[in-house]
């Protein structure tokens, strides 16, 4: 059920390879949230920041961001409350996620990123490389909404590094559904090398050392690095919802070891054909109204014919259903529960209705 809601619309993240070639985010959740660095990954690239360096949550955020501004033509300024975005993300609701999310936004605005002769560019079927510097976020602000009092953020993605994503001649498509499962940051890292890679080629070889430099994954060995990365592999196919990549390994001498990867088309979900983006759509002014304009939803509703949540419920065994109920129970908060037990029995019925099609 949850799949077909996510078929029907577009939940694929148009990036830069620039940017999925190098880490973004670090793997070391420990190392990342202390404060002032200055991380070099790998030549020729760095991060610099004052605050803590982004992980696997914030680089899932910025992926949602991503998504969002393509969704409405890549528009730079976005309006969201808080619930939102947690809720799209896949990401628990609690006020520890409200305090977290701010200080997401507050590490993507405070990092710089920096090419040193590294950043690939293309012209008239001749690549090259360049130097550059670019921000992520160039601002963020929380507004208190009149009538319902409740707090919305408006969040400014930096023009130039969107450009960036929507116009560069290298770029691939990233399912933002298989990007909210993967757990793993590693995973995640790995799922950006393998995307960037397999570009207009079903194969791709490459030395278990040097992969692991590139993830980056902390081992001396290549037998170390053979037993994680298989594991790691299962946990994408699982998120992509298919064997989508398949690993074979040879060992040509003593210390060596050898990753064939290879994609399998038909066992992944595959975006739609993508035209040349155009310019971006006209933002409307800061000041007037603009958490009035309708956002298309992410994951729109079905038609109410499509799904009984009476039905699917009385098919759960007794202990899923007391699972269920309490989960819903809890998804309500103090507003929501005025709200549908004011209007009786068939209120709380919608409010069940949409928690089931969520939870299934």
């Amino acid at each position: 059920m949850g799949k077909n809601l996510s078929d029907k619309v577009n939940q694929f993240i148009r990036h830069n390879k620039n940017f999925l070639d190098r880490p973004m985010f670090s793997v070391n959740e420990i190392d990342a949230n202390k404060e002032n660095h200055c991380w070099s990954p790998m030549e020729g690239f760095r991060l610099e920041t004052g605050y803590k360096l982004p992980t696997k949550t914030d680089q899932v955020v910025l992926y949602f961001l991503m998504l969002r501004s393509e969704q409405l033509g890549w528009r730079s300024e976005l309006f969201f409350s808080k619930h939102e975005i947690l809720k799209c993300c896949g990401i628990s609701v609690s006020k520890r996620s409200y305090e977290r999310l701010e200080d997401t936004l507050k590490r993507w605005l405070k990092i710089d990123i920096f090419f040193d002769n590294s950043f690939i560019c293309a012209e008239k079927g001749k690549t090259y490389k360049v130097s550059g510097a670019f921000h992520i976020l160039e601002s963020y602000k929380f507004e208190k909404q009149t009538p319902t009092g409740k707090t919305k953020i408006l969040i400014q993605i930096n023009r130039m590094w969107l450009d960036l994503v929507r116009t560069h001649a290298f770029f691939e498509m990233l399912d933002f559904q298989a990007i909210k499962k993967i757990r793993s940051p590693l995973c995640l890292r790995l799922y950006e090398i393998l995307s960037k890679n397999f570009y207009k080629r079903d194969s791709w070889k490459i030395d278990s050392l040097k992969l692991a430099a590139m993830i980056p994954l902390q081992v001396k060995y290549a037998s170390d690095c053979v037993k994680k990365i298989k594991p790691m592999i299962s946990q994408i196919n699982k998120s992509c919802g298919g064997k989508v990549y398949t690993l074979e390994i040879s060992k040509p001498a003593r210390g060596v070891a050898i990753f064939s990867f290879r994609k399998n088309e038909n066992a992944m979900r595959l975006p739609p054909v993508q035209p040349f983006p155009g310019p971006p759509a006209p933002v409307p002014g800061i000041a007037s109204g603009v958490q009035n304009i309708p956002l298309p939803l992410l994951f729109p509703e079905k038609p109410d014919d499509a799904f009984d949540p009476m039905i699917f419920f009385n098919s759960l065994p007794k202990r899923k259903q007391e699972k269920l109920l309490k989960e819903f129970d809890i998804s309500l908060n103090d507003f929501n529960r005025k709200r549908y037990k004011s209007k009786g029995l068939d209120g709380v019925k919608v409010a069940f209705a949409k928690f089931c099609e969520e939870y299934v």
